[in-house]
């Protein structure tokens, strides 16, 4: 009997299951078996791979992520759209895998005279699917996708997960009105689940962060803190909670969040920021915050980041107002950076802007200048500096003329058996410079390659992975090429031309003495006659003035521009400029209020310059105001003949400028006359005649600021035209028969060595990588002879330059990435110099068109 109720039983459970199969199948059937069927075959099939692959994604590029500690940082680390590339495989899966579901297993059946979606798994693909296209960076497509979501499914949960998800696209949208519209909308739909309503909070706080409302922010983050639960998320929102307090000027709280992240927080960045922070931030005189710092330094696992924490010191150090820790800590900070570039400038922008306080504008453009190669252009203070060293570097300029014509003359004014002493002690006092460098550097690669044997096998192998090993690559490079800027050609003091000459030159310069330890080097530009003296004396004359000016106007520093014009006027008495520098001295002393100085200059005037115009301006103060109103004519009719050379009216430019000439009085605005007079000759009858204008405007206004750019102007004619005779002499006919068309269609050709590349496999690599990431694309590859070493692959067709430019850096960045042995012959072609190329066989002729027309 119970063998029989077994054999039931089973046969039982087989009629079921088959009619689960068989009735279950079908999506026309709105039956309790045929929606479990289908919500199930989802769940656990197409949606699991889809979501696996998504999540797989997600945490690669959590992973890959990186913040930028400088900035308040974003709460969700979701990378960016091209940093999010290389997880295009895994979001195509996840799309293709859930929009696959949705094709096959949606059961629409209509309900109350409304079409409803009755399969439960079908919203939480849809979702799946936008949360896909977000990290794509696709955001059009994901806010359509979850728009769709949220209008139609009105049951189930993932529509208020998608309203949460809509929210955030429409902020990294910047579309901040719809997302503050729609973050209320939720927060007044009564079905709004409470579980989420830490998100709801969180993305408010996000909407308010990126839109430029620090205070509502500070707040939304406030309450999210204490709704959150997730310790790691927490940690983290609590650390951008006190950089905006931070911001905010409210240190107090800002330290306390810090001091509360440096102990608990898992993440090792956030606690290491966090405790760096406390620099700027702590209470009190400082001492404590300086015991941890030291003792980060010591830590084993800070090795690489010594470069922040000394920058943390130099914080602390001047907070305390300790000059001489701080210049020192800033100066180990900027030295210790090796891979950390941002963090040198940094170190560099604050030593730039200790020095301009000082003020040593000399020492100050100098850092300024190395800031300014270290930050990146995007740096958010990178404009501010840039302008402030533009300022810099007229006085820097005169400051160095001065300092240098002025050792010039010294060397040059000594005997000869002093000049030869002075020579050799100088030579003597180079080398031992150089052994002492040398020394410094041995020992720093001695300790790197100590620290690596340390490390063994477990450190890095890669040099730009281990700090050890790019210290003593470091050291072997200043050793043998010195402390060269990072730049193309950098081998080369001069980058204007290369040449195989100067290759082979260049091998056996470096092997030569260096040319400060050589008689030559301190003997070049001396001037040792009367007329090389007296150009080098008014070098110094004319930059003494123009300090004088710029401190003033500049600077608005009255000292230091009384200075220089007290310096030409003593050291050079009777000098061209003795009458307007005194002139400027009278005005200095007015303005300070030093009455019996101005006197005495006044005085020194009147007796010594009787007839100039500054005698006159003296004698009858309201000539000053009828100058003032003269200058202001002539600066509007100046600014009209500018207008009409604009215009490019040049004859009547030239008509009117000697019409008007007789008007002007002399002085700066009178040489802007003459510059503009030479360029409308110029623009008229040639370059002969603008270089012969200019000449002469140069010669008539000699010593002004005028003369100086007209100086600059001539210089780079010269080189212009050095510049067309080398191209004449060096251009070759195959360089001039390929021509740029981005508008044709385009091809990529990819160029590789068939004797150790195998051709189908990287046919079929290439087509599978279309199939990944440019799928809708339609691309065809095939594969050419193009020697008996070397064969080419083809892909086309690219219709414009967004899609081959596109192409071209994915194809770079993931596929080519890592395969040395295809080498480096790949490209973008239009079709016209497609059918060149292959005629020809000119490579070396269209890569250097290539890298002129196509790339940075």
């Amino acid at each position: 009997m119970i063998i029989l109720v077994d054999i039931l039983t089973k046969k039982l459970t087989y009629l079921i299951i088959i009619g689960f199969i068989v009735w279950g199948c079908t999506t026309e059937k709105n039956a309790f078996l045929n929606k479990n069927y289908h919500s199930l075959t989802v769940k656990y099939n197409g949606f699991f791979n889809g979501n696996e692959a998504y999540k797989l994604a997600k945490k690669n590029i959590s992973d890959n992520h990186e913040d930028d500690f400088d900035e308040i940082l974003d709460v969700f680390q979701f990378g960016d759209e091209i940093a999010n590339k290389s997880e295009y495989p895994n979001l195509n899966r996840a799309i293709i895998k859930a929009a696959k579901m949705v094709d096959n297993h949606s059961m629409k059946f209509k309900i109350k005279g409304e079409e409803v979606e009755v399969n439960s798994m079908i919203d939480d693909s849809y979702l799946l699917v936008g949360k896909a296209r977000f990290l794509k960076f696709d955001l059009i497509s994901a806010s359509e996708t979850f728009l769709y979501i949220k209008k139609t499914f009105k049951e189930g949960i993932e529509r208020h997960r998608a309203s949460l998800w809509l929210a955030l696209t429409y902020i990294y949208q910047e579309n901040y009105v719809d997302a503050e519209t729609l973050i209320k909308a939720i927060k007044e739909d009564k079905e709004f689940p409470e579980k989420f309503g830490d998100e709801l909070v969180l993305y408010e706080a996000i909407a308010f962060k990126r839109s430029g409302q620090p205070e509502k922010a500070i707040t939304a983050l406030e309450q999210a803190t204490s709704l959150i639960k997730k310790r790691k998320l927490k940690r983290r929102i609590q650390f951008i909670l006190a950089q905006m307090y931070q911001r905010k000027g409210d240190l107090k709280k800002a330290s306390d969040l810090y001091e509360l992240i440096g102990k608990k927080a898992t993440n090792y960045d956030l606690q290491f920021n966090a405790k760096i922070n406390l620099a700027v931030t702590h209470d009190g005189n400082g001492n404590e915050v300086i015991s941890l710092l030291r003792k980060m330094l010591k830590d084993e696992k800070n090795k690489e980041y010594k470069d922040q924490i000394y920058y943390a010191l130099a914080k602390v150090y001047e907070r305390k107002g300790d000059e001489v820790n701080t210049i020192s800590n800033y100066k180990k900070s900027a030295a210790s950076s090796l891979k950390n570039q941002k963090q040198k400038g940094k170190a560099y922008l604050a030593l730039g802007d200790y020095y301009f306080e000082q003020p040593d504008y000399l020492s100050a453009s100098n850092y300024y200048d190395s800031c300014l190669i270290a930050l990146p252009k995007t740096h958010s203070s990178y404009t501010e500096i840039y302008e402030k060293n533009l300022s810099l570097e007229e006085l820097v300029k005169h400051i160095k003329v001065v300092k240098n014509q002025d050792s010039l003359l010294k060397i040059a004014n000594m005997s000869n058996e002093e000049r030869v002493d002075f020579i050799n002690a100088k030579i003597e006092s180079a080398k031992v410079d150089a052994d002492e460098k040398a020394g410094l550097l041995e020992a720093q690669k001695e300790e790197a390659l100590a620290n690596i044997a340390i490390l063994g096998s477990n450190g890095p192998n890669w040099i730009f992975d281990n700090p050890s090993l790019l210290i003593a690559g470091l050291a072997d490079f200043k050793g043998l090429w010195g402390d060269r800027k990072l730049e193309d050609n950098w081998r080369r003091s001069d980058k204007t031309s290369l040449t195989f000459e100067a290759l082979e030159e260049e091998i056996t310069t470096y092997e030569n003495i260096p040319e400060n330890q050589t008689v030559d080097f301190y003997l070049k530009d001396l001037p040792l006659d009367v007329d090389q003296k007296a150009i080098a004396n008014d070098k110094i004359q004319r930059s003494y003035y123009q300090l004088g000016i710029l401190y003033r106007d500049n600077f608005s520093d009255l000292e230091q521009s009384n200075f220089y014009f007290n310096k030409l006027v003593n050291r050079y008495p009777k000098n061209l400029k003795e009458a307007i520098s005194l002139y400027q001295l009278y005005r200095n002393y007015d303005k300070l209020k030093l009455y019996d100085r101005r006197e005495i200059v006044k005085n020194k005037i009147l007796s010594d310059h009787a007839g100039s115009e500054y005698a006159k301006l003296l004698l009858n103060p309201g000539m000053l105001a009828e100058q003032e109103k003269n200058d202001q004519a002539n600066e509007l009719k100046y600014g009209q003949l500018f207008a009409l050379y604009k215009s490019e009216k040049y004859e009547m430019v030239i008509n009117e400028v000697r019409l008007y000439k007789p008007n002007l009085t002399g002085g700066e605005l009178a040489g802007r006359f003459d510059l503009l007079e030479a360029f409308a000759l110029g623009n008229v009858f040639g370059k002969d005649s603008l270089e012969s204008n200019l000449k002469k405007a140069y010669q008539k206004n000699n010593g002004t600021e005028v003369a100086a750019e007209i100086d600059l102007i001539l210089v780079g004619l010269r080189r212009e035209h050095q510049k067309k005779v080398k191209s004449k002499m060096d251009s070759l006919s195959k360089e001039k028969q390929f021509k740029s068309s981005k508008s044709e269609p385009h091809y990529f050709v990819l160029i590789f060595n068939n004797k150790i590349n195998k051709e189908s496999d990287l046919l079929n690599g290439l087509s599978d990588f279309n199939t990944n990431f440019f799928k809708n694309k339609a691309l065809k590859v095939k594969a050419l002879a193009w020697d008996e070493d070397e064969s080419v692959l083809v892909v086309k067709p690219f219709k414009n330059e967004k899609e081959f430019s596109k192409y071209y850096l994915t194809v770079k960045d993931e596929f080519l990435k890592g395969k040395k042995e295809t080498g480096d012959l790949f490209f973008t072609i239009s079709k016209t110099n497609y059918t060149k190329l292959f005629k020809h066989k000119d490579v070396v002729g269209y890569v250097d068109f290539f890298k002129r027309n196509y790339t940075n």
